[in-house]
């Protein structure tokens, strides 16, 4: 597992998202958080275009966060690596605004704040 899926991986972990994959909603769910992730100040070098439902979207996220989980490495990184405290910094508005909510309101709050900055963008 290289630096950036583990990267990937703890932030979704910091940001209370857990890494599934099987599903659709799955994978939009883990896109919004990384992309939201990358408009804090946290880009761990994805690039993002647009699916069928106009959300940014990235293949090569998708890609790996397959592989590390695929692999079963994904509960091995996260207790092996942590973010350092400017990260943990940058994320602290997300972690912030969606602490106490279950997954499937995170969910919703995370697909609202993209389409929202989409919006203003």
């Amino acid at each position: 597992m290289d630096r950036r899926q583990i990267s990937a991986l703890l932030v979704l972990d910091a940001l209370g998202v857990p890494p599934k994959m099987e599903m659709l909603s799955d994978r939009l769910f883990v896109q919004n958080a990384i992309y939201l992730a990358r408009t804090c100040g946290l880009n761990l070098g994805y690039s993002f275009g647009r699916c069928l439902q106009g959300r940014p979207y990235s293949v090569a996220l998708t890609h790996d966060l397959f592989s590390a989980i695929e692999g079963d490495q994904a509960p091995r990184a996260l207790q092996r690596y942590n973010l350092d405290n400017e990260r943990l910094r940058l994320l602290d508005p997300l972690v912030q605004l969606t602490s106490g909510m279950n997954d499937s309101e995170r969910s919703v709050c995370l697909r609202t704040l993209v389409l929202l900055f989409i919006k203003g963008n």
